[in-house]
């Protein structure tokens, strides 16, 4: 597979195999990353002046990510791509990842208020601090998660929530307040720990259409793709390494494609409780695509996209 990173400087390899090693590349100016593009690579740019200005606050590095299907196997680039069509997709995919994390802010706090709301009810306050509440295999993940906590509380000793506990309870914390301090992964873990009865028990209550095993999946894989969205890693033509289990609706059948972008659009609407957010981003993406031109089948959009969307929004959400 061709690298992304060949882009400074000549590998320089010594002879023998063992001692191999090769030599970081050289830094280069602004300028001259733009003229290695036009004259080493012959890329075509329409405005030498935007393209400088996109390489002074764009990562040469991060945008090389948006071209490795558009050079030939010496690195050229082929002669209907221009610079401004790279950019185009860099600034698509940028967009994407903004409404993505939008909609699982939302997936994720329905996910947090539940879990707490059903856990507390079943164990109490500070249920989740006995082991004997989980499964019995997952001691060590308890012991390691009730670590977490510790670490949380006594690395922001100024957090005004963590300081109103310790003042007025002694640093004891009810789940549906530790539940705010941890992260999505974190919750995820939390729900896997639980006992099958109280994941089956927990999903009744709260989600429809689908069982506790396709919750586990899926919430453990969004944590993922949450930070991949909030760490600018790229969606455009990238199968996850994260495979959640694959989820038929009378509406859509994803076949064996779980490892896509658009699954992972298609389960995160599907667990969607904001309806109106959800219409909110098949309205954009329309007019982004529009707008954009992008491929959309390097993300894994099917040709009725907007049809499975419309009806997965919300399609798992129960709240009555």
């Amino acid at each position: 597979m061709r690298t992304t990173g060949a882009l400074f400087c000549k590998m320089i390899r010594g002879n023998n195999m063992e001692d191999e090693k090769s030599k970081l590349k050289e830094a280069l100016t602004f300028e001259t990353q733009l003229k290695h593009l036009m004259i080493d690579k012959k890329l075509k740019v329409g405005n030498k002046s935007n393209a400088l200005k996109v390489l002074k606050k764009e990562n040469y590095y991060r945008l090389s990510g948006y071209w490795i299907n558009f050079v030939d196997n010496n690195d050229i680039f082929y002669q209907y791509i221009t610079f401004e069509q790279i950019y185009s997709i860099y600034k698509f995919d940028k967009v994407l990842r903004g409404m993505i994390i939008e909609i699982i802010n939302d997936v994720e706090v329905y996910f947090k208020t539940r879990l707490a709301n059903y856990f507390s009810l079943a164990y109490g306050a500070d249920g989740y601090m006995d082991d004997s509440n989980f499964k019995e295999i997952a001691k060590n993940k308890h012991r390691n998660l009730l670590k977490k906590i510790e670490d949380l509380k006594n690395n922001n000793p100024n957090n005004l929530i963590i300081k109103h506990h310790k003042t007025k309870y002694g640093g004891d914390m009810p789940l549906w307040v530790v539940i705010e301090l941890l992260s999505f992964g974190n919750v995820s873990k939390l729900f896997s720990m639980m006992t099958n009865e109280d994941k089956k028990n927990m999903v009744k209550q709260s989600y429809k259409n689908i069982s506790y095993t396709y919750i586990e999946s899926f919430y453990h894989a969004i944590a993922y793709f949450r930070n991949q969205c909030c760490h600018f890693h790229r969606l455009y033509d990238v199968k996850h390494t994260i495979k959640m289990l694959l989820y038929k609706t009378p509406f859509y059948d994803p076949d064996k494609d779980n490892s896509s972008t658009f699954y992972f659009i298609y389960v995160i609407i599907l667990l969607n409780p904001n309806h109106d957010l959800g219409k909110r981003l098949i309205f954009r993406l329309l007019s982004e695509f529009k707008k954009t031109k992008v491929d959309k089948k390097k993300y894994g959009f099917p040709y009725n996209w907007k049809e499975i969307l419309e009806k997965a929004n919300g399609y798992c959400i129960d709240i009555h």
